[in-house]
This record gives C-alpha cells, structure tokens and sequence, in this order.
C-alpha cells in the first residue's frame, strides 16, 4: 500500500472515541453525497404514533417494470418507512428497523439508541424508567435466587414483585429467593440460576464493590446464572462494567444520562455479542409497554452530547467535598457564629476515592483508588452528622445545595437519606454534586453547619 494511500485511508477513518460519537451520533458513517444541504443540526423529535405502511415489494418490482415508477421512487418507498436512511434494495428489513407504529420503536428512539450504543460498548434499548429497565431484566433473565445487598431501595421493590408474580405465573416453579451478595450461592448440581444484582458504586455511599470477584463467585453457578450491574453511579467515562466480567449493565438514566432533572428513562446495555438476548429485551419491551416518550429520547439525545464534560467535573467536585469534608472527621469543628462551641459534627464520609479495603473488595492500595472507577470517584456521596436533628435540618439550610431525593443533574442536591430509605442511619445526609464551582459549594456547606449549630443551641433550650 502507498504512503498516499495509507494517510487517504487514516483520513478516511472513522472517530472512535465515545465522545465524538456521542455528538454526531447519525452521520459519521454517511458518504459526503447523503448528506443534506440546510439539515438541522439538532436532532428532530418524533411525535406521530403510527407510519405510512410501505408498498409491497413485488407489486412496486411490477410497477418498475411496467415503467410506472423509477427506481429513486422505489429506494425513496423503503428509506421513508425505515429508521435507516442506507437501506439498499437487498437489506434484510427486520422487525426491529421498520416503522410502522409507536410502541415498536421510532425515529428519535431508534437514534438515541445508536448513540449510547457507541458510548456503553454495547447494544442498548432505553425504557421509560430505571424501575422499568430493572423488570425487564427479570423478566429475560429469570432467575431462580437473586443476590442482593443495600443499594436502591426500588430495586428491592421490583425484585420482590418479580418474585410474587413467578409465584402466581408458575405454580410449578421454584419459588425465587433473594439472598445476601456474600452468602454461599447454590452449586451447579442444584440446576438453580442465580443472577448477582451488583450496584456499584452503591447507594447511597457512592464505594465500590469488586465486580470481578462477584463474577467469579457466579460463574461456579449452574449454567444461564449471570452477573448484572447497576451503574448508575458511575456513567462512562467513570467507569465500563463490561470489561471487568459483567453480563447486562443497567442505569437509571434519569440521573446522569439525562442530567438536567427533567427526563424519566432507564437503559439495559447487552455485550454487542448477545443480539438473541437483545432481540429477545427488545420484544418483551414492546408488549409490556416500556417504551420511552419521543421527549424523553430527545431530551437523552440531547444530554448525550455533554456526558462526559458533565461527568468529569461533577467527579472532580465531588471528590474535592469528599476529602474536604472527611477532614472535618478528625478534628471539632468551630463554629463562626459561636467562635467557643466546639464539637466533632462530620463523624464520617464515604466516597469510592478513599474507601477502606477491608470493608469493600476492588480496592487497590497501589494507587488508593479503586481499580474500577479509574475514571474518577462518583459525583455522588454521603457523609454522617453527630445527631439526626442535624442531618434533619441540614438539607433545608443550604442556599446552593437543594433539598431534593434525585441525583446525576446539573445542580447539587442534598438529602436527608432517611427520607428515601427508612432503614437508612438517620445521621446520614447524601450529596449529589452538580457543576456549581467546588468553593461556592464548600462555603454554602460551612454557612449551614454553622447555622445548624445555631439552631440546635436554641432548641436544646425550648
């Protein structure tokens, strides 16, 4: 090959990095002749529930030849009716890639799709809410026992409705049981599947747990057990499950895919190896009715685009909180507004950048960051005050940090975790970190203390 050729061809190439994918997600693998002179550079929302059926292939072959119709009219029947825009006059038309009514797929779907796809290294299919993805799984997977531990309490919720409605389905079934992530698992002779359901980082710390380790304890399991993880808490670039063993990845993409607090979604991500359990989520989404809103695609597509700026820095601020605020563990805090009040308040915080090893495996002393969030702690976190009446009131006494229960959008949150989770330590509060600079965020911190301070002075005197 010629040295001419060989830099035509490198030119030629295309963008392998998720991030550019992300922002020009429909026409990186378009010839120049496709592309279409004044075509918006945002993407269109698709609102129409139903489409045009196209006419049938052999009565528009007899129509060319009777001279009818040209052959741009017949290419122009199959583009118009198809998600794909390339479609030759050869191509396998699939259930999957035809429009033909809403609750199938859609243009704004089908688009949003092939973006994460590029980004998760997978095949993905987005559904109206984590909660949804999360059932969906389930349903595909079936498992017989399900390991499980802490985490988000809606996973819990699903999980035991999925075990209630095996029971009333399949009176002959073995009835599912949920289990501890470190109790022994079932042996292969038992014939009994087990799905790991591993959310790390978890909620509400934000620590990791060893996605390898978990990996391997299934895979001494009788065949079809598998190994999901809940990323929420650590969207890419943070970190690939994939790559450390996992065999579906979930997210609630309501939190850092969408990333501006006003879209509802969930994603399943499959290894690009597995198109039968794609095709198979893909149906069981259609019939069960999981569809996302065309909004709601649109809103994704539109977050994808800034993912990865987004991450980085709330990663960043994150940690900088993290360490700022562990700092406070060792030492009482004074109080500007009472210089001769001294107290510890901050007993204690978690985050995945300095875990302790002894409490959760993936830790890696080496370099005192765990191996699998080598893209950066989680924007998400949580720290412990030295009496529930402070972390009550806390929340309310900040100006930047807003007391709400969601987390992954551009402004930082802060929560009474208890709220949430009623088995929660009532002492603890949960922080998600937006994209507010790192010093405004610690002074709105340090006011509030002090005024938590103040205010527990004068109730202790009512």
């Amino acid at each position: 090959m010629s040295e001419h050729h060989s830099r035509k061809s490198s030119h030629l190439s295309l963008p392998r990095s998720p991030l550019t994918r992300a922002i020009h997600p429909d026409d990186l693998d378009l010839n120049d002749s496709i592309r279409q002179v004044h075509q918006a550079i945002s993407s269109d929302i698709s609102v129409s529930t139903a489409f045009r059926n196209p006419t049938p292939i052999d009565l528009i072959t007899i129509q060319r030849k009777l001279g009818e119709i040209k052959i741009d009219q017949f290419n122009n029947n199959l583009n118009q009716n198809s998600i794909s825009s390339k479609i030759s006059l050869n191509s396998n038309l699939s259930d999957q890639n035809i429009l033909e009514y809403k609750r199938d797929t859609n243009p704004t779907l089908a688009q949003v799709e092939q973006a994460l796809g590029s980004v998760l290294n997978g095949q993905v299919l987005v559904y109206s809410s984590g909660l949804s993805a999360a059932f969906a799984a389930l349903m595909a997977l079936s498992p017989d026992v399900i390991a499980i531990r802490g985490g988000y309490p809606g996973s819990h919720q699903t999980i035991k409705r999925y075990c209630q409605l095996r029971g009333m389905n399949d009176r002959n079934s073995v009835e599912v049981r949920v289990i501890d992530l470190d109790d022994s698992f079932p042996t292969p002779d038992t014939g009994l599947k087990v799905l790991v359901w591993l959310e790390t980082p978890v909620n509400p710390t934000g620590e990791c747990r060893d996605i390898k380790s978990y990996v391997k304890k299934v895979r001494d399991c009788a065949p079809g057990s598998e190994l999901l993880v809940d990323s929420t808490f650590a969207p890419p670039p943070l970190s690939n499950p994939f790559a450390f063993g996992a065999d579906l990845v979930l997210h609630s993409a309501t939190k850092y895919f969408g990333g501006h607090s006003d879209a509802i979604a969930g994603l399943l991500v499959v290894q690009k190896s597995n198109a039968s359990r794609w095709k198979r989520l893909w149906h069981d989404r259609t019939y069960l009715g999981m569809l996302p809103g065309s909004l709601e695609s649109w809103l994704l597509l539109r977050s994808l685009k800034t993912l990865q700026i987004r991450v980085i820095h709330q990663s960043d601020t994150s940690t900088r909180l993290a360490v700022w605020l562990n700092s406070l563990t060792e030492r009482d805090y004074r109080s500007d507004t009472d210089p001769d009040e001294k107290r510890r308040l901050v007993l204690r915080v978690w985050h995945s950048s300095f875990q302790d090893g002894g409490r959760w495996v993936g830790f890696d002393p080496q370099t005192n960051h765990p191996r699998q969030m080598m893209g950066g702690g989680s924007p998400c976190f949580s720290f412990m005050l030295r009496r529930p009446i402070q972390a009550k009131w806390l929340p309310h006494l900040t100006k930047i940090f807003i007391p709400a229960a969601t987390l992954g959008g551009v402004e930082s949150l802060i929560q009474h975790q208890i709220r949430s989770d009623s088995s929660a330590d009532p002492r603890i509060v949960r922080v998600s970190v937006g994209l507010e600079d790192f010093q405004d965020l610690r002074n709105d911190l340090i006011q509030a203390f002090d005024r938590v301070i103040k205010y527990e002075h004068h109730h202790s005197k009512l």
